[in-house]
């Protein structure tokens, strides 16, 4: 047996996403990806350290840390 083609997942999710006849669903999916893969590969600077921008996240994290609810 020969040895398995090797393959790119990021081009496949860009291939999925440019594809007008792939399903919505399929598209966006492929796009959140590409778009989360792309900050954790190439971050801007302080965008990782960004402090939290809804009320939710922010009592989960004060949660975490000990605060009170």
């Amino acid at each position: 047996m020969g040895r398995k083609k090797k393959f790119d997942p990021v081009k496949i999710l860009q291939e999925i996403a440019a594809n007008p006849t792939s399903g919505d669903t399929a598209r966006v999916a492929a796009a959140k990806v590409l778009l989360a893969h792309q900050k954790a590969v190439d971050p801007k600077p302080g965008e990782k350290d960004a402090p939290p921008s809804d009320a939710i996240t922010r009592r989960a994290l004060r949660l975490l840390s000990g605060g009170k609810s």
